[in-house]
């Protein structure tokens, strides 16, 4: 058992303090993608460096202000970073219902619900829906939807449609959508079997069958095809202009899971992923679907994240069970991957090769069993990533790398600079060494499902995409 797993069995927590959002001097946003990805700003974090700080004007003075290029000077041979592959889905589709007068909707992809054959992409999501307007007003803006019931049809472009099979109780904008490119998404070719078909019949009827699977891949690849038609890259209304999908892209995006680009990812770039190799760093993948950031709906914004599928390949779990027997940091780029590896644990006791979905939510009070580092975006003080980042920092050296960045023009949101929070379970260690700690019920654990176990995922790093 290690330290982490240690004081979370203990029900151990470091004392929290709350980040004063009154006290924030707003940060700017990145209205656009930059060209050069290594000279955006990073802001490297020192939070075990608090222990030994005398006054608060000390816990600033740890904060280092320099690149994103130079992000291997902070790594070490041994360490492992873990980027998240999930490719970003064009999940902002606008369409109109059907049968209800044309009422003007928006569609935002919120998560991937089912496989499809032979365990391919599936149709049905779950969805938040958005009435008339688009991106350039602000979400919480919007105007609310109509009311949508279960068998409720929206036609979108491309012939995409939607039927509404689920509506949550608690959130009525939010649903469960199954796509496809047929005005009815249950009839097929009219074709019927009959149940008292003798047995010289049966063979006509496994042609059928397999002729029906066909249907089904032809089906689900057509959807798809239309969906990237018919949708833009979700976005917000501080960015200058519209998007295109391939703005929202990592450069090692694979499999489409996420409905908003993994954006801690976006400035690691070919040249400084191989930098980090030449180094000794391990870097690694594994696939999890970031979810939206915002609904619209202030109740259910306090809801997110909601819950997420993930895929840690065996390999990325040898990796960092190796390097965590090495002594080397395990280093997460973006929160989605903190959310798979931790949730992995917590299933498992061990980060192994596995799919589930999580609903893990990570804040103040809870101790990583498996991170040690994040590389992070910028993002505002108020936002529920500042109160993830507490399980890896004090409030208060946030608080004060959050003006840091400020005074240095650091720019926030997905298209802004970035952070790197370092060796945060030695302040754990310092925290519990002090004393500093309260006792009480642990945060919430997050349930995984099983959904099999992938191979693969130790990252090439040649420059292919």
């Amino acid at each position: 058992m290690n330290v982490s797993e240690s004081l979370n069995a203990l029900n151990w927590h470091p004392t929290v303090s709350p980040i004063d959002p009154t006290l924030e001097v707003p940060m700017k946003a990145a209205t656009w993608p930059r060209d050069n990805a290594n000279a955006e700003q990073l802001l490297v974090i020192h939070p075990a460096a608090r222990a030994d700080a005398r006054d608060s004007s000390e816990v600033i003075r740890r904060h280092e202000v320099c690149q994103v290029g130079d992000l291997a000077d902070f790594l070490a041979a041994g360490d492992v970073v873990v980027v998240n592959d999930a490719a970003t889905v064009p999940a902002s589709l606008r369409g109109r219902l059907i049968d209800v007068d044309g009422a003007p909707v928006e569609l935002r992809l919120a998560s991937l619900l089912e496989d499809g054959q032979g365990g391919g992409m599936g149709t049905t999501w779950r969805a938040v829906v958005f009435g008339a307007g688009d991106w350039h007003q602000t979400t919480e803006d919007r105007a609310p939807p109509p009311a949508l019931a279960v068998g409720t049809q929206i036609a979108f472009d491309a012939g995409l449609r939607a039927t509404v099979v689920a509506v949550d109780v608690d959130h009525p904008r939010l649903i469960t959508a199954a796509f496809s490119t047929r005005a009815d998404s249950v009839a097929r070719d009219g074709r019927a079997h009959d149940v008292g078909a003798a047995d010289d019949d049966i063979d006509d009827d496994i042609d059928d069958d397999i002729d029906d699977d066909i249907d089904d891949v032809n089906d689900i690849d057509a959807t798809w095809q239309a969906l990237y038609a018919a949708g833009r890259p979700v976005q917000y209304a501080y960015l200058k202009d519209t998007l295109h999908l391939w703005d929202v892209q990592t450069v090692y995006g694979g499999r489409p899971w996420s409905v908003e680009m993994p954006s801690a990812g976006r400035p690691l770039r070919w040249p400084l992923l191989q930098a980090l190799r030449r180094k000794g760093v391990t870097v690694v993948a594994l696939t999890h679907g970031a979810g939206l950031s915002s609904t619209g709906d202030a109740v259910l914004d306090a809801a997110l994240p909601l819950p997420e599928r993930y895929e840690i390949p065996t390999s990325t779990a040898a990796a960092i069970a190796e390097a965590q027997r090495r002594g080397g940091r395990v280093v997460a780029v973006g929160t989605s991957v903190v959310r798979a590896l931790e949730g992995s644990y917590q299933a498992h006791g061990e980060v192994v090769g596995s799919a589930g979905i999580t609903t893990l939510r990570i804040g103040p009070g809870f101790v990583p069993n498996v991170v040690d580092s994040l590389y992070t975006g910028m993002h505002e003080l108020s936002s529920s990533h500042y109160q993830l980042l507490q399980a890896f920092a004090p409030a208060e050296s946030l608080a004060a790398a959050y003006q840091t960045a400020t005074s240095n023009g650091f720019l926030e949101h997905e298209f802004g600079d970035s952070a790197l929070i370092l060796n945060a379970s030695r302040w754990h260690r310092n925290e519990h060494a002090q004393g500093a700690h309260t006792v009480g019920a642990p945060s919430k654990p997050g349930s995984v499902s099983t959904l099999g176990a992938p191979t693969g995922g130790v990252m090439p790093l040649v420059a292919t995409a």
